[in-house]
């Protein structure tokens, strides 16, 4: 596998630091191979808390890399801290080392093992894009108005649809060239020109996030660099789409319609978006969820447990396992945030092709005595990982 180094930019507000601990690093421990985990967290340098947090983490599993970056020209972001981190995103170099970064979010949730396969297909990093009808109107036209707006291009893809978001760092040094070219200005100027499209849209409102990073990348990689890729294409909400709802900025429904059948096959997700998930077909969403209360920490746990049976075996651990529904989907691994893909036939066979990957990872695992779930030691695999039933 291609050398990947997960990235996670935070600060030290109580608020991300227990997502961090209760969803990422919790699902982290059981479901990403030791052997193969390189993490870097990425702070501010200017605050004293952050220094604090780092040195924490830096002490805890998994012993992260700790990076602080410097505040630079605060009106490049307006003095807005989300948009300073969405800014960090397209300097990976400044805090990651290996050919590939992975970004992930404190509330990335893993669901199921993360295999090699998932991450790359033939050396090629995985990108499970959403296509089609448009989500949360505004912000949705608003981001790919940012989109359209750094490429000149209309925006083919949405990618805040999966974790980890995996890109080839040349290639986001390579974005920022292609912008300057673009714009015959400074990647530092045009970022802070774009701050007009959210004081068009959001003047005089809480929301202050007209922009999806991870989108800007993602297509111009589509545009640019498709073949170095392994696209996996989702319509929304279905494939019955014919452009209702499309934005100006967003490719034609002509266009999506005619992208190759190869790029639209289903390939399940490793992660869910912690606050903001699907529960007995209802959307929960929230950015202030507190993921240690209920109903939302059992909801949560019962993702995290489910990933696991179906890894392990329902036979295998029957205590831990008896109360989670047997289906034959694994829906969860074709959810993510307000969608789901299980409309498509293929899921199922996709599916067994993962849990044959999984299979062989843990035979591996076993024969060797390299970590897996947390642990090093299978003998007492099922009360080692969940002590207790649900």
């Amino acid at each position: 596998m291609p050398q990947l180094e997960l990235a996670l930019r935070m600060n030290s507000d109580p608020q991300y630091v227990n997502l961090y601990k209760a969803c990422f690093l919790k699902s982290l421990r059981l479901f990403w191979p030791e052997d193969r985990l390189r993490l870097t967290v990425v702070l501010d340098d200017e605050s004293k808390e952050d220094h604090v947090t780092g040195k924490l983490l830096s002490k805890t599993w998994p012993k992260p890399t700790v990076v602080y970056l410097q505040p630079g020209e605060a009106s490049v972001y307006q003095g807005n801290q989300r948009r300073r981190m969405y800014l960090s995103y397209f300097y990976p170099e400044q805090y990651v080392t290996a050919e590939y970064v992975g970004f992930v979010d404190t509330d990335t949730m893993f669901t199921t093992v993360v295999t090699p396969e998932l991450l790359f297909a033939s050396g090629r990093p995985t990108i499970q894009a959403r296509i089609g009808e448009p989500f949360w109107q505004q912000h949705w036209e608003c981001w790919s108005d940012v989109t359209e707006y750094f490429l000149g291009d209309r925006e083919a893809l949405q990618c805040m649809s999966y974790f980890p978001v995996v890109m080839k760092v040349q290639h986001i040094i390579e974005l920022r060239t292609f912008v300057e070219k673009r714009f015959q200005k400074p990647f530092l100027d045009v970022f802070r020109s774009s701050l007009k499209f959210e004081n068009s849209y959001f003047k005089g409102t809480k929301y202050n996030d007209c922009m999806c990073q991870f989108s800007i990348m993602c297509n111009y990689v589509w545009y640019y660099h498709r073949e170095e890729y392994d696209f996996h294409l989702q319509m929304v909400p279905d494939d019955t789409w014919s452009g209702e709802k499309q934005r100006k900025s967003q490719q034609t429904v002509d266009y999506i319609k005619g992208i190759d059948l190869k790029y639209k096959v289903p390939k399940p997700r490793m992660s869910i978006h912690a606050r903001h998930y699907i529960e007995n077909g209802e959307y929960i969403s929230d950015t202030y969820i507190d993921v240690s209360k209920e109903p939302y920490s059992s909801q949560l746990e019962r993702k995290v447990r489910e990933g696991f049976c179906f890894a392990i075996g329902f036979d295998r651990c029957p205590r831990q396992c008896y109360s989670i529904d047997r289906h034959d989907l694994h829906i969860t691994l074709y959810s993510f945030e307000m969608f789901d893909w299980i409309w498509d036939s293929r899921c199922l066979s996709e599916q067994k092709n993962h849990y044959k990957n999984v299979q062989t990872l843990i035979r591996y695992s076993e024969k060797h005595g390299k970590p897996m779930f947390g642990i090093h030691n299978f003998d007492q695999i099922c009360t080692d990982v969940f002590p207790s039933d649900l």
